[in-house]
C-alpha cells in the first residue's frame, strides 16, 4: 500500500522525492528527517496523519483499510531503521553467520 498511496509523493525510499515532488509540489516531507523518528513522531500520530491528512496531504482513511494503515506505519519504521544501518554493520552481520 505504501507503493500505491505514499510513494507517489514521499518517494520509494521515503526521502520526499516522489513523482509529485519532482513535478514541483513543494513541501513533500522526507520521512527520514529527525522529526519523523518514532521518538519524536509516535506511531499513533503517523497513523492519524495517514487517516485524517495534514497540511497539503489528504486523508486516506476512506481509501486504505485500518490494517493496511498500520502496515504502512510499520513499513515507514522499517525504512527508517534500514537507513540507519551502515555498510560495515551489514558486513559484520554477514561474517557472523
Amino acid at each position: 500500500r505504501y507503493g500505491i498511496f505514499c510513494a507517489i509523493c514521499h518517494g520509494e525510499s521515503g526521502d520526499g522525492g516522489g513523482t509529485v515532488a519532482k513535478l514541483g509540489l513543494n513541501g513533500v516531507r522526507n520521512l527520514h528527517e529527525d522529526g519523523f523518528q518514532e521518538a519524536n513522531y509516535p506511531d499513533g500520530l503517523l497513523y492519524h496523519v495517514i487517516t485524517h491528512g495534514k497540511g497539503m496531504m489528504g486523508a486516506y482513511g476512506m481509501n486504505i483499510p485500518v490494517e493496511d494503515r498500520w502496515a504502512i506505519v510499520a513499513y515507514v519504521r522499517a525504512m527508517q531503521e534500514a537507513r540507519e544501518v551502515s555498510a560495515e554493520d551489514l558486513v559484520q552481520k554477514g561474517e557472523g553467520q
